[in-house]
């Protein structure tokens, strides 16, 4: 056992031996070659990609729901440019996404609350981006229908916000229709934690759409149109400046989240 083990050892000693006298004697082979073919190899770092969207990091690329998608896609095609429609977005594109509260904990649907809401809305349009020694407004980036930029229509509500806080100005959860101006407003899509008038006792009247009486949030949303020609560049600019605009906002009656396209992205990060 002594006389193996020491075979073993002696062999490995004159291996080594061997390979560090070859070293010694052709020290720039030793050097140069690895340096330069870690520099050749290290040139490949150029070709990878980074691949940080969890809706492919997370579904299964054959998955029924892409599958879904596409069928979707092609019999209800999204255009951003001019037929935008939030019902028929499949993918998420550039956005930016305000969900407001009131500080006091009471409904959105007041004077003060309100007019803080508008305000806010107002500096997120009028907000501008430089890009390629252009400015751009959120109007000239949006996403539009029928050539008008996507609405938060539940803001239409500024001038009558007195009358809808007395209850002088009902308006019908889920679904208004304004026929004055010929419009309907479905108040889930911007309104959260919403209360309404439950007066009546008959079946037929508990039936009918009731009254809104409180909300306790407000959903904003602003659209960006990706598909022209250096859109989504300029779309991740805006959504860049969105975030650290509304951070910088005074506000004295509502505090909010917010939310961009790569907000899930960064946190999961």
């Amino acid at each position: 056992m002594v006389m193996s083990c020491d075979f073993i050892d002696k062999l490995l000693s004159k291996w080594f031996l061997s390979c560090g006298k070859t070293i010694g004697r052709n020290p720039g082979y030793f050097v140069i070659i690895p340096l330069l073919l870690s520099i050749i190899f290290a040139t490949g770092l150029q070709r990878i990609h980074y691949e940080d969207d969890p809706e492919y990091l997370f579904s299964p690329v054959n998955g029924r729901s892409k599958a879904e998608k596409k069928t979707i896609d092609t019999l209800f095609p999204m255009n951003y440019s001019d037929n935008f429609n939030v019902g028929r977005i499949t993918h998420k594109g550039r956005f930016g996404r305000l969900l407001i509260v009131a500080k006091d904990g009471g409904s959105v649907l007041r004077e003060q609350v309100f007019k803080e809401i508008v305000y806010m809305d107002s500096i997120i349009r009028n907000m501008t981006i430089i890009y390629d020694e252009d400015k751009y407004a959120y109007n000239d980036i949006c996403a539009r229908m029928n050539g008008r930029c996507h609405s938060n229509d539940i803001l239409d509500f500024a001038d009558k916000i007195q009358d809808i806080e007395s209850g002088s100005y009902p308006l019908q959860y889920p679904l208004w229709i304004n026929r004055d101006l010929l419009k309907a407003y479905f108040f889930p899509a911007y309104l959260g934690g919403v209360s309404v008038n439950k007066n009546s006792s008959s079946r037929k009247q508990q039936e009918e759409p009731h009254s809104i009486q409180s909300a306790k949030a407000i959903s904003l949303m602003y659209f960006l149109d990706i598909t022209v020609k250096h859109g989504d560049e300029r779309a991740a600019l805006w959504e860049n400046k969105f975030i650290s605009l509304v951070d910088s906002i005074p506000l004295e009656n509502i505090s909010f989240a917010k939310f961009v396209s790569t907000t899930f992205r960064t946190k999961l990060e």
